[in-house]
């Protein structure tokens, strides 16, 4: 009955209910658009640490933490290659690296620049190196520069570079080798300070005769990166340490769960102002059919009952435009997500672990949780006018 009182009423003035409805669709559109957006830049942002810095687990020494900014060479993981054996073992572990960093000072002809060098295995790694490559094939040995540092130093493919270290055995030593391959990481940090070459090359360099600075744990199931600690720890000899990629960003972490949770309030709130037409139209459509409410309550309609026919209303503004408008939301934040938007103009100079190509993100609890979000925040605004029925008696409503 109420269904069907409010439809009808709302058919009395189709222009009135159309902008009201018009209004919650573009708030509705706008909020999962978003929020999409914002879990999309959030998640680029933490699984960009994760594949490229953290990894979901890291081991290191106890020590390599407090000297992590000088990317110590010297903190070395004894018999590494038998513990990534074990940890490729346990059930849910995607894959295991072994990565050396280390900086040094590069130069050709007047030019010296300052870069980070990182020793891993070329074939495979999480950084998809082969599909990064503008220049160059992936070779056994030489070196692959980001290609804004190429750019720097004038080299190209082929050429051949002086590498000089300081070693893990606290001398400095040298090799030479070929630029083998020219990378566009699209993350600043990489294109313009980073190259990668072999881990064999690099133990050589640094003089790393056994293991290895650090090994990095991929899990098949961010979920599950607690539980694939606790079973990692018992391998591990005195002195080292696993850590998750939660530990390892630290305050990073908790902000981003915060921002997550603010940008979340303000995309209610954008609902919420959308909705004050919806509290103006039943403010205004009460006013008008002040007389009929009182010939209904004297029909024998109660107050609950009026209050539910108008809040029905409100409600039905709120399907005809919320689920629509969130429903277009989506719909671009899908074509965006296969597409992806470039923002290399915007991050060619952020010096963090963040790629240029960003791509919206919802999942299906996202989806509903808007859904139900678009058709409640109109609900609960037309509650607050549906309130002002109880205030008439049915003779001082028929008499306005």
């Amino acid at each position: 009955m109420f269904l069907k009182f409010a439809f009808r009423n709302l058919m009395r003035n189709k222009k009135r209910t159309f902008v009201s409805a018009l209004s919650v669709f573009f708030a509705a559109a706008l909020v999962g658009f978003a929020y999409g957006w914002i879990n999309g830049v959030l998640g680029l942002y933490s699984d960009g640490f994760i594949k490229y810095q953290t990894a979901n687990l890291r081991i290191t020494t106890e020590t390599f933490e407090a000297r992590e900014k000088f990317m110590p060479v010297d903190e070395i993981i004894p018999n590494a290659d038998e513990l990534i054996k074990k940890i490729k073992d346990i059930s849910g572990v995607s894959s295991v690296e072994k990565r050396v960093r280390f900086g040094i000072l590069l130069g050709k002809d007047d030019v010296t620049v300052s870069a980070a060098g990182m020793g891993l295995d070329l074939e495979n790694n999480s950084f998809d190196l082969k599909k990064k490559l503008i220049e160059g094939n992936i070779t056994s040995h030489g070196i692959y520069l980001g290609y804004r540092l190429a750019r720097q130093l004038r080299l190209k493919t082929g050429e051949e570079i002086l590498l000089a270290a300081k070693t893990s055995e606290g001398g400095l030593n040298g090799i030479k080798l070929k630029v083998a391959g020219i990378f566009k990481m699209k993350m600043a940090s990489f294109d313009k300070h980073f190259f990668f070459l072999n881990f064999a090359d690099a133990s050589r360099l640094l003089k790393i005769h056994k293991g290895s600075p650090e090994i990095y744990v991929f899990t098949e199931n961010i979920e599950n990166t607690e539980n694939l600690q606790a079973q990692i720890k018992p391998l591990l000899s005195s002195g080292l340490v696993v850590r998750t990629f939660i530990e390892q960003m630290g305050g990073m972490y908790e902000m981003l769960k915060m921002m997550k949770f603010v940008y979340l309030i303000i995309e209610v709130a954008i609902l919420a102002l959308a909705c004050f037409v919806i509290i103006n139209t039943m403010i205004m459509a009460i006013f008008e059919r002040m007389r009929e409410i009182g010939t209904l309550k004297a029909l024998g309609f109660t107050e609950n009952n009026l209050f539910w026919i108008f809040t029905t209303e409100g409600a039905l503004i709120g399907v005809f435009g919320g689920i629509p408008g969130a429903i277009l939301g989506f719909v671009i934040i899908f074509i965006m997500t296969k597409t992806g938007v470039n923002l290399e103009n915007m991050l060619s100079n952020v010096e963090m672990p963040i790629e240029y190509i960003v791509r919206p993100q919802l999942g299906i609890t996202d989806i509903l949780g808007i859904l139900n979000l678009a058709i409640l925040v109109p609900v609960l605004a037309s509650m607050l006018p549906a309130r002002y029925i109880k205030k008439y008696l049915p003779s001082e409503a028929l008499r306005m």
